[in-house]
């Protein structure tokens, strides 16, 4: 399926083997990019785990829960009909587009990679 950062047919580990890297401290992952920030509630439990592994790891939170964020993506991405599979990595390509071209219009943005 159509995966964040990683395709069955590369040598490169997948999204899981990096977080798992992360978690048992055996990987780090450097990351630069433009960012955009979100607001997200979220239960304490997911919060509590979200922090343990943080602290646990040596990483902040906000890498922790985008790595989790991509493993989950994937892992539904590759459970959905292909139909609609299709249909949200097109909406997906068209945001990223817009995102891109707002980004480089000379408006402020962030940068990923420097929490």
């Amino acid at each position: 399926m159509n995966h964040l950062k990683t395709d069955e047919l590369n040598e490169e580990p997948t999204e899981l083997e990096q977080t798992v890297g992360l978690l048992s401290r055996s990987a780090q992952i450097q990351e630069r990019g433009v960012a955009k920030s979100l607001s997200v509630r979220m239960p304490y439990t997911v919060y509590a785990t979200l922090k343990a592994m943080a602290d646990h790891s040596g990483q902040s939170i906000n890498k922790i829960a985008i790595q989790i964020l991509r493993v989950g993506i994937d892992a539904v991405t590759d459970a959905l009909p292909a139909e609609d599979a299709n249909a949200i990595g097109k909406m997906r390509s068209a945001l990223f587009l817009e995102l891109s071209n707002a980004s480089s219009d000379g408006k402020p943005f962030e940068q990923l990679g420097d929490e």
